[in-house]
């Protein structure tokens, strides 16, 4: 059985717009799985495109002193358990199915 190691990495960010390119740079040369942030602090933006990397979804709870958010590779399954979520807290809830696992 070979095995291959599932990276999930995690930053309080204090600002996701502020160090987007080096969020981008990270998700380019590290390829984590998941890459999860806090304090994300982004006011609800209407349009959040210009977040998103290529080979990855994000999934995200803003907030505008607080906030997360995650990005997924787009080769794990993933689902967001929205049910799960209340909107007065920054959580996100996900079932992810790794092709191994189920976890939520």
């Amino acid at each position: 059985m070979h095995y291959l190691p599932f990276q999930v990495h995690l930053s309080n960010i204090r600002g996701l717009h502020s160090n987007l390119l080096a969020v981008h740079h990270h998700l380019e040369t590290i390829k984590p799985h998941l890459f999860f942030f806090t304090e994300t602090q982004i006011r609800c933006p209407s349009d959040a495109a210009y977040l998103n990397y290529p080979g990855y979804s994000l999934e995200h709870h803003f907030l505008q002193r607080a906030g997360v958010c995650v990005y997924v590779r787009n080769d794990i399954g993933c689902q967001r358990l929205r049910q799960l979520e209340d909107p007065d807290f920054s959580t996100l809830w996900l079932f992810m199915d790794t092709g191994m696992d189920k976890i939520v």
